[in-house]
């Protein structure tokens, strides 16, 4: 980190958008004889954020020095503060240099009237240029280009002040303009309510503002801020009224480690003004007085009210049990297999019910009955339209192969988010919509899947409701089932091949696994086995083991590193993913062709995973590519090849791009690995549970390795992640639906 003051001498490239720059600039020295900034030789290309830019700007700045293989060394600017001429000869420099409106003569008729004052003449009085004759459209883009980089910079200099990412000042002024510092002094919290930055940023200027901890506005953001941690990151749909004290107190705690200065009374006022501000609504229909989010209240109604309306709507596809049966005979014979009696019943089940459920872990013949679905429709009804979806990408195109039929997300499939053109009210047209994966599908998601979807046709969820439940609010899949509104079978039937997999015994030995009761694992000692655990408490020794396992199965088994995914249960700590991702880029990818973006280094032939759905990009949430090509082009940065396509990211996408040498477990649904190792260990906490180490088995095909601490993999065992997620989807859909027989199990 250096801190040194520079002289803008070129603009080399500017984004209008983001306002990255990069320039090049000579380091100023201050003069005491001449009290003035004069140039040195020493001349470096910098590269930042500037909202406004002049020629001969000087700011004072703090930079980090970058190597880039194609352009040298650089420096990027973290924070730049803008110092304003400090002698006549500076003033008209600047007004030389950047305003092209005024000619020498008019540059010095503006000197002759304001002197040393003339640049903050210009910005206060619209009509300090009048005397010179100019056009009004010409005086006003003067004006706004000096005030907006003003603005900016106050924003920027504010956010310095109370130690917080600087870089927030962009958004903050793209919302809110000249009103940025009157907004932040005035109520912190409203750039929290408008998804900018988080409570704990909001909180932290309020208090250092000098705004007393105990007031109403505080109590009330404190109030939204618990509601809103308790839906996003515990996925519940409502808050128990009775709870919330406690919630607010512990969420109050971890961020500025002081008690709660709330009472019961204080969060009463601060919930009814919340309603009045329509952000919440407390509902009391089912026993339990629960605050909700509004959004999480309607959607949670909204589902019981679609599925109540979509099973009394007609079908466009009608289909007898004799002639379902018949076909079941012909096409055991036709293809040599047996299905199960499970599996003939979800047949039925899925051509005959409006909405039905099949559930079942691996090697219970999902794909297998799935695929007797699809080759019924297509015999009885070849017209009918068949679509397919899933939760993420990687899980669409698993469905796809699975199918053969041309699937995509649920994102996509409804023009959600980037997706532009959000479909309502039926206009997803279909006989048939099957989704895959339905575990992770939250209470949002489904919700505007039903709103899309048309009411002819017929749904059929596939999922496995002990994998990890979803990461938005809400526990879909079970509450549908437990709900006994909904057709559902339950396949258990273990078929040969299957049965003969350590893997998947110990995942059926480590989800049914009874309190008290031994857990009974597999566990290979010898080459040519598909379960291993290897004993180590030193999670130092843990990672040595990770490297050298990885290793072994390439010059022993003939895997490669993309055959190979490590997963981790968490972020955090010397075994979390963030760690792992920055161990293993160094072990595995030691090129130094690399791009820098944030406080993320991507190097050519890293393997990467993309975030989040980007229609524009036609990449979707939880697909990992490789990185095969680096440009170095503000347009074009970097190629990631992935398993259809090749995608150029231009550097503003780069955000939507995290290393994948590891994964959660999370991040991992949806997927399958020829070899999956994971660590497990005491410092990684609370993160392991009895769903998560199910999960994270069921993604392998092939081969497990587990590394780490027996008691840690013990207590995780015995950890359940599904304690239970507050909702009232059940009991709604107990009102608006009558309860059926269960199909049999």
């Amino acid at each position: 980190m250096r801190k040194c003051t520079i002289m803008i001498d070129k603009i080399i490239y500017r984004d209008k958008e983001t306002a990255y720059t990069v320039l090049n600039g000579t380091v100023s020295r201050w003069s005491q004889r001449k009290r003035e900034y004069l140039p040195t030789k020493e001349k470096h290309t910098f590269t930042g954020v500037f909202l406004c830019l002049f020629i001969g700007d000087q700011f004072e700045v703090e930079v980090e020095e970058v190597f880039n293989p194609t352009y040298g060394s650089q420096y990027n600017v973290l924070n730049a503060i803008r110092i304003e001429p400090s002698t006549l000869r500076e003033v008209r420099n600047f007004l030389q240099k950047n305003i092209k409106t005024l000619n020498a003569d008019k540059v010095e008729k503006v000197l002759d009237k304001y002197g040393m004052d003339a640049i903050n003449n210009i910005c206060q009085n619209p009509n300090a240029l009048d005397f010179l004759g100019l056009a009004q459209s010409a005086t006003d883009e003067i004006r706004t280009s000096i005030l907006e980089n003003r603005f900016f910079e106050e924003a920027m200099t504010f956010l310095m002040q109370y130690d917080i990412d600087c870089r927030l000042a962009m958004s903050l002024y793209q919302k809110y303009k000249e009103n940025t510092i009157q907004i932040m002094q005035t109520n912190p919290y409203t750039p929290y309510l408008h998804g900018i930055y988080d409570f704990q940023t909001a909180d932290k200027i309020y208090l250092l503002s000098g705004h007393p901890e105990n007031t109403e506005r505080r109590c009330r953001f404190a109030v939204l801020a618990t509601l809103r941690t308790d839906s996003d990151k515990l996925g519940n749909v409502f808050t128990k009224r009775n709870s919330l004290l406690a919630k607010m107190n512990e969420l109050l705690q971890n961020i500025n480690n002081r008690r709660c200065p709330f009472d019961e009374d204080n969060i009463s006022e601060a919930i009814e003004q919340l309603k009045n501000m329509s952000v919440v609504i407390t509902d009391s229909s089912f026993g339990i007085e629960s605050v909700y989010l509004k959004e999480n209240f309607y959607a949670e109604r909204r589902i019981a009210q679609y599925i109540k309306d979509f099973i009394k709507e007609p079908k466009g596809t009608l289909y007898k049990s004799s002639d379902i049966n018949a076909f079941l005979e012909c096409y055991e014979k036709d293809n040599t297999l047996t299905l199960a009696q499970a599996q003939r019943q979800a047949v039925h089940m899925a051509l005959t019910s409006p909405i039905s459920i099949i559930s079942g872990g691996p090697g219970t013949g999902k794909t297998m009955t799935i695929q007797t679905i699809i080759a019924a429709i297509r015999k009885f009804t070849p017209k009918a339209k068949i679509r397919a979806c899933a939760p993420t990408g990687k899980a669409a195109i698993r469905i796809e192969e699975m199918t053969q039929l041309k699937a995509s997300t649920i994102h996509r499939a409804i023009g959600l988010g980037s997706f532009q053109g959000v479909m309502r009210d039926g206009e997803l047209a279909c006989d048939f919509m099957i989704i895959d994966e339905f575990s992770m599908t939250d209470l949002f998601l489904f919700d505007k899947l039903l709103d899309a979807l048309s009411p002819c046709a017929r749904l059929i969820i596939v999922g496995d409701y002990n994998q990890l439940p979803s990461v938005g609010a809400g526990l879909v899949l079970r509450d549908l089932m437990s709900s006994g509104t909904i057709p559902q079978i339950i396949l258990k039937q273990i078929f040969r091949q299957a049965s003969n997999s350590s893997i998947i015994s110990n995942a059926y030995n480590i989800i049914n696994q009874k309190e008290g009761q031994p857990i009974p694992l597999h566990i290979a000692n010898k080459p040519g086995k598909d379960f291993y655990f290897i004993s180590e408490d030193n999670p130092g020794k843990v990672l040595n083991i990770l490297q050298k396992s990885i290793e072994r199965l390439e010059a022993n088994y003939g895997y490669t590193k993309d055959d190979i995914q490590i997963l981790s249960p968490v972020n955090y700590g010397d075994l979390g993913v963030d760690n792992l991702n920055f161990i293993f880029q160094q072990k595995l990818n030691q090129n130094n062709v690399t791009v820098q973006f944030a406080e993320k280094e991507f190097r050519l032939n890293d393997r990467v995973v993309h975030i989040k759905n980007d229609r524009d990009l036609n990449v979707y949430n939880g697909e990992v590519g490789i990185i095969t090509e680096v440009a170095y082009k503000r347009e074009a940065m970097l190629k990631v090849s992935y398993l259809d396509k090749d995608i150029w990211y231009p550097y503003t996408k780069l955000q939507e791009l995290e290393l994948a040498y590891a994964l959660t477990v999370h991040k991992s649904q949806g997927s399958e690995y020829k070899v999956v190792i994971m660590p497990v260990h005491e410092m990684q906490g609370n993160g392991l549970s009895k769903n998560l180490i199910y999960t994270a088995l069921t993604r392998a095909k092939e081969m497990v390795i587990l590394i780490g601490s027996k008691q840690a993999l013990s207590a995780g065992i015995r950890r359940e992640t599904i304690i239970g997620r507050e909702s009232n989807l059940v009991p709604r859909l107990q009102s608006a639906l009558p309860q059926i027989e269960k199909g049999d199990e």
